[in-house]
């Protein structure tokens, strides 16, 4: 990103928006990343863009949300999938946390040879089979969710065959 910001950083964007009022984080420079990490140069990036009344605040998404209570299942939050590829710089940054609760309902769908959102793109010939796999879980579980709020019979696609075990051994954390 910009200056010593990771992704997009402080832009003129909604996502330049976000960096400068609650997403905007140091934790990938110094653990998953290659690049120092400046608050203050940031912030005052954020205030030249915004008004000096807007100032980057690191701590906003753990308070809002319950940082990484929503990954082990603590939070209080249900119904969660965190899916990411193994090419993402990050992709491990859930490996110590405590596995969630059944009855949280939050899922760790990992995916080998993927990058980052690719799951959530239109399929392609060329996705990886991991990709393929994650795509199938995450509509089974999305659909399961659906129908368990409406009632509804699930549909049609419920009917695509199930996930190889043996393999979503290794492609999943499904908890």
């Amino acid at each position: 990103g910009p200056g010593n910001t990771p992704g997009d950083g402080p832009g003129p964007g909604a996502w330049g928006w976000q960096s400068c009022t609650e997403t905007l984080h140091g934790f990938s420079a110094r653990r998953l990343r290659s690049y120092s990490f400046d608050f203050n140069a940031s912030a005052k990036q954020c205030g030249g863009i915004y008004g000096a009344g807007v100032v980057p605040d690191m701590s906003a998404i753990a308070r809002r949300f319950g940082g990484y209570a929503l990954a082990d299942g603590t939070s209080g939050a249900t119904r969660l999938i965190w899916s990411q590829g193994t090419l993402d710089p990050w992709h491990g940054w859930f490996r110590g946390v405590a596995r969630p609760p059944a009855a949280s309902d939050v899922h760790h769908i990992v995916m080998v040879g993927a990058a980052h959102h690719l799951d959530l793109r239109a399929p392609n010939a060329a996705d990886p089979p991991d990709v393929v796999r994650g795509r199938h879980a995450e509509m089974e579980i999305i659909e399961r969710w659906i129908h368990e709020a409406s009632q509804a019979p699930p549909s049609a696609a419920a009917s695509t065959p199930p996930l190889d075990a043996a393999r979503t051994a290794t492609m999943l954390v499904i908890t």
